[in-house]
């Protein structure tokens, strides 16, 4: 079996995932644009529900272009870590333009994949994975947001998928939220900076008032509770000893 077919295969579970999602994004995006071609071909270029969604949460804000792309950049800024992973179990002398296709794979799922398979990790299985997800994204993006689709839905569950995506987000967060206690206090910092800079008459940008307290909150928590790469391997920080006795 070559390598393109292989992560065919391997993807499919992705395939049917990322197909599930991108239909309520399609919905969801298409009733908040009144166009379908606009969802779909952010699925074609981003492929990132977490960016497509702050992507539909600032232009329903009336954010400014600006404050979009600055917002995108600093969500997609956590696929760093991923692309560095990957990078290095690459061939030796991988030319830069086939590094650059391969960053286009730089999803949790896709990433994941390609850590399991053996080093060097070869181009065409990536490939292969790529091909079969973005199928599966841009697929699920054009059923979602055709407007015979929403014909067929009763408009109460296409009401319904307004709010599937936010609560989509919030189901990725949630875990996390509740393992870690940092994070539950940098997610509660951010939410009430956001709602005190709210308050105040300033003439903001709504995007740059997100964008600003989330960043603020993540600087706060990094700084005063760094991460546990100081750390002896094998010994649990003692915020993590807190968080296993509760």
């Amino acid at each position: 079996m070559n390598d393109f077919r292989k992560g065919l295969i391997d993807a499919l579970p992705v395939f049917a995932g990322y197909f599930c999602v991108s239909f309520t994004f399609g919905i969801a995006a298409s009733t908040s644009w009144r166009s379908g071609a606009i969802p779909v071909l952010t699925s074609m270029l981003h492929l990132s529900g977490t960016g497509q969604f702050v992507l539909v949460s600032l232009i329903d804000a009336g954010s400014s272009a600006a404050a979009i792309v600055a917002g995108i950049v600093a969500i997609n800024l956590r696929y760093t870590p991923m692309a560095l992973a990957v990078s290095q179990r690459l061939a030796p002398g991988t030319p830069v333009w086939k590094r650059l296709a391969i960053a286009v794979a730089d999803t949790d799922e896709i990433v994941a994949i390609s850590l399991r398979h053996a080093v060097p990790i070869p181009f065409p299985y990536v490939m292969g994975l790529l091909a079969c997800s973005w199928v599966g994204w841009v697929g699920g993006t054009i059923l979602g947001a055709n407007p015979a689709t929403r014909a067929l839905l009763p408009p109460g569950l296409v009401a319904a998928f307004g709010v599937a995506f936010p609560a989509m987000f919030a189901a990725i967060v949630f875990p996390e939220v509740r393992a870690s206690r940092r994070t539950r206090m940098a997610v509660v910092a951010a939410a009430c900076g956001s709602l005190v800079l709210r308050a105040l008459p300033l003439s903001v940008d709504p995007g740059w008032i997100i964008l600003a307290s989330g960043i603020a909150a993540a600087l706060a928590a990094a700084l005063l509770f760094p991460g546990a790469a100081g750390k002896s391997a094998g010994r649990p920080s003692r915020d993590t000893q807190g968080e296993a006795a509760e």
